[in-house]
């Protein structure tokens, strides 16, 4: 007797990150107030695809370095400088890019 193929049990091959996902991660990581639909229309992409894209794995992956590396940037190892962001204002976007790149969490 023949074995029966098996369908749907294969994985999905995903294409590699390509211009239009590191410029979304560009958008997501250097502008935080502008929120998920605003970037979409700007991508010209819909709103699901960019939630679909943060979920990717290596989507996340990229989005944290190049978000760990802005924040090294901006504070080049001067705590001066984020002091300077958080008086002018912007402590909450200092905040969430603390958190984002993993430098900062809230434990109980």
């Amino acid at each position: 007797m023949a074995r029966k193929k098996r369908r749907g049990n294969y994985p999905k091959r995903r294409l590699p990150l390509d211009e239009r996902h590191y410029r979304a991660i560009d958008l997501l990581t250097t502008h935080p107030r502008k929120n998920h639909e605003e970037i979409a229309q700007e991508l010209g992409i819909t709103r699901m695809t960019l939630f679909r894209w943060r979920n990717r794995p290596d989507f996340d992956r990229e989005y944290r370095r190049i978000l760990s590396e802005k924040v090294r940037i901006l504070t080049r190892g001067r705590s001066v400088d984020v002091l300077a962001y958080a008086m002018k204002g912007d402590a909450e976007i200092v905040e969430w890019a603390f958190v984002n790149a993993g430098l900062l969490s809230y434990s109980v």
